[in-house]
């Protein structure tokens, strides 16, 4: 869809262009000398850290947790694929469901990043962002359980984000206002479930590419209401603009 839209004809002839193979040679010919330099190989070592919080107690619990879920998920799957086999919905879903473009993980996923972006500030609240990474996360863990999706464990996305996940929770308990520190730590939350859906659902290039085209999707249409506002003119917030300028 993206290679047949007139960005895309226009990103191909970049990069088919001259000027393109150029900054290419040069950026390859750094980039090595950069990875194979001494610095990098001083600063840049493996991590003993992941490797011994992969095999740490809190990761294998956190692991177990999920292996069983997905075990019960599997197994109530199966029983239902068993008894549906044959029938009207199984068909239904084989022929129509698993090859649509728009009933799939990637085009839920990417459509509700790109009405992040432009839903209008007046209409937005964080709670819808908590509602959505928590129906997505649940959707993932079920597909997992299916087998459409592999299984991406909590230790997988490294150390220091589960360190930044612990001390968002125990940030609660020593704050003064826990009112207003609850309402961050879930928006701290939402934005960890997205890391975590969108590192285990983007496994291809093809996601990866579809995703993008959400992202740019809802890069285009902010940028021609930015334009639009500029003619019509917007209401400022006082309390978020300094009018004083």
């Amino acid at each position: 869809m993206l290679q047949t839209s007139i960005l895309g004809k226009v990103y191909n002839i970049w990069l088919e262009s001259g000027i393109f193979s150029i900054l290419q040679t040069i950026y390859r010919t750094f980039s090595r000398s950069f990875t194979n330099s001494t610095i990098v190989h001083f600063f840049v070592r493996d991590s003993h850290v992941e490797r011994s919080y992969a095999d740490s107690l809190f990761a294998l619990i956190f692991k177990a947790v999920l292996n069983f879920i997905v075990e019960i998920i599997h197994r109530i799957s199966m029983a239902i694929a068993r008894a549906a086999h044959g029938g009207f919905f199984a068909e239904f879903a084989r022929r129509y469901l698993r090859t649509s473009f728009f009933i799939n993980y990637e085009t839920f996923l990417g459509g509700f990043l790109c009405l992040m972006f432009i839903i209008p500030h007046s209409y937005w609240s964080n709670s819808y962002a908590l509602i959505a990474a928590v129906g997505l996360f649940v959707l993932l863990i079920i597909m997992m359980g299916v087998g459409t999706r592999q299984k991406f464990h909590l230790y997988e996305m490294g150390f220091p984000l589960t360190v930044f996940a612990i001390v968002c929770v125990f940030s609660l308990a020593f704050s003064y206002d826990k009112s207003d520190s609850l309402r961050v730590l879930l928006f701290y939350f939402t934005a960890f479930l997205f890391v975590y859906i969108i590192t285990a659902d983007i496994t291809s290039k093809e996601r990866l590419m579809k995703l993008c085209g959400f992202i740019y999707l809802a890069v285009i249409i902010t940028s021609l209401y930015a334009i639009y506002q500029r003619f019509v003119g917007v209401a400022v917030s006082e309390s978020l603009t300094d009018l004083a300028t």
